[in-house]
């Protein structure tokens, strides 16, 4: 399981990012918002794995992306398809992102979007390719129409995580950010004795990384235990962007060398 690891048009890799756009992430972090801080860190991989995916003026199409945004009481699909596909809307050194922030934090409409993706388009054209990996950015405990709603989150995280490839099930990985001066926690391998309620709840939904795949997260210079989750709390830029390399390293990887 979670063996498939070699990327190509035939049969591609899938990496959804799910990117919180509530009100709270307009607060201010590391110089800047919180909004523009995750915008940054996934525009910077997006960017990478249109490079590592560019050969001359060819881009090799390894695997899809997608990008989800919740807040407001809505999830949206901000962009979505090939990487050639994605080359193509690129600013600069990267790609353009709506990066307004409103209203509540609906995480379960953005997990049950990407099952929706997965489910419709993916599984039927792709059932045994590598598993897609689910990224999910956030500030804050889920909240929809004014009350909590991690129940519902929770239900639909593990929705989400149920959907199987014959290489494996769906990976969610999940990373808070927050400007406190609480520890970071960085892929923990069990429930930290003092955790909150929220870290709890990430843990929970968090997939575990398969044992195949440590030496990925190694080359992005994580460092997992066995039964390491892909669960950051109180992230910092290091470490938010060490996770999102190590989900992109397969498909970033140069097509040149396929």
């Amino acid at each position: 399981m979670y063996s498939r690891l070699k990327l190509g048009r035939e049969s591609p890799g899938l990496i959804i990012i799910l990117i919180d756009q509530s009100g709270s992430m307009e607060e201010p972090f590391a110089g800047s918002t919180k909004m523009d801080f995750a915008a940054s860190a996934v525009n910077d991989c997006v960017y990478e794995i249109v490079i590592g995916c560019t050969v001359g003026n060819n881009v090799h199409d390894r695997c899809q992306l997608g990008l989800i945004g919740y807040g407001d009481g809505k999830a949206s699909i901000l962009l979505g398809g090939f990487v050639s596909d994605v080359a193509k809307l690129m600013r600069g050194q990267g790609v353009w992102i709506d990066r307004k922030a409103k209203g509540d934090t609906p995480m379960h409409l953005a997990f049950d979007e990407a099952a929706k993706l997965i489910r419709e388009g993916w599984l039927p054209q792709y059932p045994d390719s590598f598993p897609p990996y689910v990224f999910n950015i956030t500030d804050g405990k889920p909240t929809f129409e004014g009350k909590e709603s991690s129940e519902e989150a929770e239900a639909a995280a593990q929705r989400l995580t149920s959907l199987t490839t014959s290489d494996g099930k769906v990976l969610l990985f999940n990373a808070h950010i927050s400007p406190d001066n609480s520890e970071e926690l960085v892929l923990p391998a069990k429930e930290p004795p003092k955790a909150n309620e929220f870290m709890r709840f990430l843990f929970r939904i968090s997939s575990p990384i398969p044992a195949p795949m440590h030496s990925l997260a190694q080359a992005a210079g994580l460092n997992p235990a066995p039964g390491s989750r892909g669960c950051l709390y109180n992230a910092g830029a290091e470490a938010l962007t060490k996770l999102l390399l190590f989900g992109s390293i397969p498909a970033a990887k140069r097509a040149g060398d396929r």
